[in-house]
């Protein structure tokens, strides 16, 4: 039977650090600065049972997605990312690398977008149609 579908979107924050060195013409950008990031983990179409009332319970989201997230806690993000950490770079980098680690073929189909901001005024988002065109340029860099 096919149940109703409901699309949930999970927020996190972390503090992180990044440098844009070369890449912003923002005044810190050079070094090494913190940032709170919020990053929405959205989950489109996910079937519910009424009676039971979740898509899934937001215990087990925290403990698998959740706990990914947090694990960039107090990291620097130049140290784990293979291009600059700017927001549109995190945003596809957590679909396309980071959070499929939580599926054991490696690709994690439930997530379909995540959203990233590192201040009030903008914010990112990216979808998981754009992995393989991030990652086609990614190894097409020189």
């Amino acid at each position: 039977m096919n149940w109703p579908k409901a699309r949930k979107e999970c927020l996190y924050t972390i503090k992180a650090s990044h440098h844009l060195s070369g890449i912003s013409k923002h005044a810190d950008a050079a070094d090494i600065h913190e940032h709170d990031w919020s990053i929405t983990l959205i989950f489109n179409h996910w079937e519910f049972h009424p009676l039971h009332g979740f898509t899934r319970d937001e215990a087990d989201i925290d403990a698998s997605f959740g706990e990914r997230i947090r694990q960039l806690e107090g990291k620097l993000l130049n140290d784990l990312m293979p291009v600059p950490p700017t927001s549109e770079n995190l945003a596809i980098w957590l679909i396309a690398e980071w959070m499929q680690y939580l599926s054991p073929n490696k690709i994690n189909f439930e997530l379909d977008a995540v959203r990233v901001s590192k201040c009030a005024r903008h914010t990112t988002e990216a979808t998981k149609e754009q992995v393989i065109k991030w990652k086609t340029a990614i190894d097409r860099r020189p």
